[in-house]
């Protein structure tokens, strides 16, 4: 079993106090990446619960870049619910200000109350302050964020499903290109040599390359038991590292057949691994 490091995961909750009741949301998100890169962004009601939910959602994930944001609202009108305060210093400057133009410039007039509040700085809007316990908070926050990880982690799942099957189809047609280089090389090998009919200085384009043939086999095979395993700790990294070492052989296979079907078939072999290594950089 392997895991999609992309997919979305939505959640939310509902808890009343002081016959108010509120909509605890989470939605989590994420994206392939070398190391585990995370995001947090919670309502400010939420602020102190934010060095415990890192520890928590690091112990929760391993790579790839997460971002969790978790919010808090009224649920009678599904908004945020703002204080709004008079920021008086920007009142006073406003009409110091005022009062220096007037009598620098000579001119008239004075400013009402409708023209000083629709200044942006003078009125405040500040998000009201939520009145809950903090444990019930704290139990509603990390019941919603495990749900939405939840969901997360089954959207994964399914795409790691789909990326399995493509991952077989491959080694599947890998395995194929190896038998046909095996029977191949071989045959012409022992033809060649026995009815001695080529020179002493192209004997290298025809060495054996049993070895080469032998490791990207067995690459192979432990590439296809770790992808069907339902342990999935550090799967991409393995995968990536086998994929390499595969590469290795394959390059070495192409460099003792440069022309001819040996050739094109490690060719084809190569073209598969690349796709592989790309396809891989999504798995967790």
């Amino acid at each position: 079993m392997i895991y999609s490091m992309t997919g979305i995961g939505l959640a939310e909750t509902q808890i009343s106090y002081n016959k108010k009741a509120y909509r605890i949301y989470c939605e989590a998100r994420s994206a392939n990446h070398k190391y585990l890169e995370l995001s947090l962004k919670l309502s400010p009601d939420l602020n102190f619960l934010e060095h415990e939910l890192r520890n928590y959602l690091r112990k929760k994930l391993n790579r790839g870049t997460v971002s969790i944001n978790i919010g808090i609202e009224e649920k009678i009108t599904g908004e945020k619910v703002y204080n709004y305060e008079i920021n008086y210093a920007a009142v006073k400057k406003i009409l110091q200000e005022t009062e220096k133009l007037t009598k620098k410039f000579q001119i008239p007039g004075e400013l009402d109350i409708k023209t000083i509040l629709s200044f942006p700085e003078v009125i405040v809007k500040t998000p009201d302050k939520i009145s809950l316990k903090k444990a019930k908070l704290k139990k509603a926050v990390f019941y919603v964020l495990d749900l939405a990880l939840k969901n997360l982690n089954q959207m994964r799942r399914d795409e790691g499903t789909q990326l399995l099957k493509e991952f077989n189809n491959r080694l599947q047609n890998i395995l194929k290109i190896l038998n046909n280089i095996k029977h191949y090389s071989n045959r012409i090998f022992t033809q060649n040599i026995k009815n001695n009919s080529v020179k002493p200085e192209d004997q290298t384009a025809l060495r054996p390359i049993t070895e080469e043939l032998s490791r990207l086999r067995i690459h192979t095979n432990n590439f296809l038991k770790i992808i069907n395993q339902n342990n999935q700790d550090g799967v991409g990294r393995k995968l990536d590292f086998i994929l390499t070492e595969m590469l290795r052989e394959a390059d070495t296979i192409l460099a003792k057949f440069r022309k001819g079907p040996v050739a094109l078939w490690g060719i084809k072999i190569k073209e598969q691994i690349d796709i592989l290594k790309e396809e891989i950089r999504n798995v967790e």
